[in-house]
């Protein structure tokens, strides 16, 4: 038998050659053993295949990215970490970005109590200032209606002024919209006509039940009332009413007031009532797509 030549080093120093080149941190040294492919958020233009990977372990990586959803696809790159220094750097970055969304989502919570408690404290008294306001408003046309029916007691009936003209034909522009979207509204229901007077040039009638009739009504008289004042101008800037009532021009001033407030309430009134009208279209279509599919299954 030949000979055989002695090795160079042992099996047991190999392994242990083996064990030190796979610690060893050294950009040349492909037996280190601390390579990972980790993903990372990154962007389009810093997606290319990292220095020193083997072709094996890139395949492998891609392998894995393949297999992700298409928006984590989107997001995530293979991301070459070597030994532990990159790996606490990650760890680091990880913790640092899971801090920001706490602090973030906690900056949400503060947000939303703040935004709680401004509706306790403002927008609630708000709310309650507008609904005594409405009822001050009410209670203010409850006076002037009383003035009318003592004015018409008296016989104060002129002509429509030119203004006044005017204006009912803007109110039935409104009271025509009103009417135009009533029959859609479930809860009111027609009634019969409220007109102004025998001697107005256009009788506006007015249809609605309810809160809406009662507002119509008082524009109406309203708009009856504003005849009177040309009267009281004309008779010396006051107007003598039975029980020592009178109706200065600073009433007169605020009966206009209130008579332009309830023509913009009539107005938004409308566009809500549009709204209301859309909405509901869009729901019975739905119960009737719902009905159709019950009945077919």
């Amino acid at each position: 038998m030949a000979p055989v030549a002695p090795l160079p080093f042992s099996l047991a120093d190999r392994d242990i050659q083996a064990i030190v080149d796979a610690y060893k941190d050294e950009p040349g040294n492909p037996k280190y053993a601390f390579k990972h492919l980790l993903f990372s958020v990154t962007d389009p233009q810093f997606r290319v295949k990292p220095a020193g990977v083997s072709d094996i372990m890139w395949a492998e990586a891609m392998g894995k990215l393949e297999g992700l959803e298409s928006t984590d696809r989107e997001r995530l790159w293979p991301q070459l970490v070597q030994g532990f220094k990159d790996l606490s750097q990650r760890l680091k970055l990880q913790d640092e970005v899971l801090l920001s969304d706490a602090e973030r989502l906690q900056m949400t919570q503060s947000n939303v109590k703040m935004l709680q408690r401004h509706f306790q404290a403002d927008t609630l008294p708000w709310i309650e200032r507008m609904r005594q306001k409405e009822q001050g408003l009410q209670r203010r046309l409850l006076r002037v209606m009383r003035l009318l029916e003592a004015l018409e007691g008296k016989g104060f009936r002129l002509p429509l002024m030119k203004g006044e003209a005017e204006l009912a034909e803007k109110l039935a522009a409104i009271n025509r919209q009103v009417l135009f979207l009533l029959p859609f509204i479930p809860s009111m229901h027609p009634t019969p006509h409220l007109s102004v007077g025998e001697d107005t040039n256009k009788h506006l009638d007015f249809q609605l039940k309810g809160s809406g009739a009662e507002l119509s009504r008082r524009v109406q008289n309203l708009v009856t009332i504003s005849r009177v004042q040309e009267n009281a101008i004309g008779a010396g800037g006051l107007v003598c009413l039975p029980g020592s009532t009178k109706i200065h021009e600073q009433s007169l001033a605020d009966m206009q007031e209130v008579l332009q407030q309830q023509t913009e309430a009539i107005a938004r009134l409308g566009n809500v009532l549009k709204r209301d009208i859309r909405d509901m279209e869009i729901i019975m279509a739905e119960e009737t797509e719902t009905t159709e599919n019950m009945i077919m299954s």
